[in-house]
């Protein structure tokens, strides 16, 4: 089933629904790093699946649904940030209360880094993103997402200590 993403002409709810449910976290916490506050977040991603949604005949390759994806909802928390002005500044972000990040002092030390750092930090680290899904995302080559990774992990470390 993974290589089978039509059914003729038809789209396929079912695969869509089952990759978009695998990496639900995922989009959640990638929307919060670009956009700060989980109302957006959760705007933005909705939007997102939507448009992937109605754009899923343009996927070649069902294996790069993910960066794909990802792809979508980052140009749409981009979008959205653009429209009314809605990010916050990174000392204001507010979350509720019912949102309970993993760690509550990682995620407030990714207040300091810069959106590219944070967002290859979350893919990797908390998510299991591969080096070279994190490259196509990012749109840099696989050499300079390692090395950003690593001046990130050094500067969360000072950040953390």
């Amino acid at each position: 089933m993974q290589g089978r993403i039509m059914l003729g002409k038809k789209k396929d709810g079912t695969w869509f629904t089952e990759q978009v449910q695998s990496m639900k976290s995922t989009m959640f916490y990638v929307a919060l790093s670009i956009l700060h506050n989980e109302w957006d977040a959760e705007d933005a991603t909705a939007n997102a699946i939507l448009k992937a949604y109605e754009n899923l005949e343009h996927l070649r390759d069902p294996r790069k649904f993910r960066v794909w994806m990802l792809k979508i909802l980052q140009n749409e928390c981009f979008d959205y940030a653009k429209q009314g002005s809605r990010q916050i500044p990174q000392e204001d972000w507010e979350v509720s209360e019912d949102f309970k990040p993993p760690d509550v002092d990682l995620w407030n030390a990714l207040k300091g880094l810069g959106e590219k750092d944070r967002l290859a930090l979350l893919l990797f680290h908390l998510e299991g993103y591969k080096l070279r899904e994190i490259a196509e995302l990012l749109e840099e080559p696989i050499g300079t997402v390692k090395s950003r990774l690593s001046r990130t992990r050094k500067a969360l470390r000072r950040i953390l200590e």
